[in-house]
């Protein structure tokens, strides 16, 4: 059987249709190689042949039947909602799932076209947030509080990953001295607010330390606030309070 130009070229819109772009460059590929040489080689007419059994009409009626399956069960799983959100946010602080975490995102602020892009294929959201690291990023969101408002609470000095204290205060003696300036370690902070930025590291949850929840904070003693995960707080010292 000779496969012509026009089969190719319905296949491969097809092949669009289902955000298949690789297949649908073959194709096309193919269609110029008629254009060009008249037919195809043997060997490419039985990879077209392929390509044509999978993108045709049926699978496009498939596929939109289980996007419309995939957008049911998004919008009657509000864990799934939330879930998705909240890795969503940790991803867009990374390099990883760009596509899918803007997806997410775009759909959940109500752009009803975003629910189209590949980026939120339910294959694609679904590896997202079932990994090991949206699974840990998870875990600290849903996992116990450790601190609440009106809390007074130290930053451990074993902490993880970097602080971002502003430049009132310092985490090298050499800089607290020479700028005369308080070390982290040396004062007290009040919890001002709980989940004050989004999660942003996917450490392994801790039960007695807590996760990467973050907390805004007010130094004793320091006109800054700032945000500190869960995991590097500590209870303060009654003689750490009083100054």
């Amino acid at each position: 059987m000779t496969i012509t130009y026009e089969q190719l070229k319905k296949a491969a819109e097809f092949a669009a249709k289902l955000n298949k772009l690789r297949a649908a460059n073959v194709l096309t590929d193919f269609m110029r190689s008629i254009k060009k040489y008249g037919s195809l080689t043997s060997r490419q007419e039985s990879y077209a042949q392929k390509l044509l059994d999978q993108h045709n009409e049926q699978a496009v009626d498939e596929q939109n039947e289980a996007h419309l399956q995939w957008l049911k069960e998004w919008n009657n799983d509000p864990m799934l909602r939330e879930k998705a959100d909240i890795i969503a946010s940790y991803y867009l602080t990374t390099v990883y799932y760009g596509n899918e975490a803007t997806a997410v995102k775009q759909v959940l602020t109500g752009n009803k076209d975003a629910a189209l892009l590949r980026g939120f294929a339910k294959g694609r959201v679904i590896r997202m947030i079932e990994n090991n690291y949206a699974q840990n990023v998870w875990q600290s969101h849903t996992g116990d509080q450790k601190w609440k408002v009106g809390d007074m609470v130290a930053i451990r000095k074993t902490y993880k990953g970097n602080l971002s204290l502003g430049n009132k205060i310092e985490t090298k003696a050499w800089l607290a001295q020479n700028n005369g300036r308080p070390m982290y370690d040396e004062l007290s902070y009040v919890v001002v607010e709980v989940n004050s930025k989004p999660i942003d590291q996917a450490y392994t949850y801790d039960a007695k330390r807590g996760g990467c929840r973050y907390y805004r904070l007010l130094p004793v003693g320091v006109p800054a606030a700032v945000h500190i995960m869960e995991c590097n707080l500590k209870k303060v010292l009654k003689k750490k309070v009083t100054k």
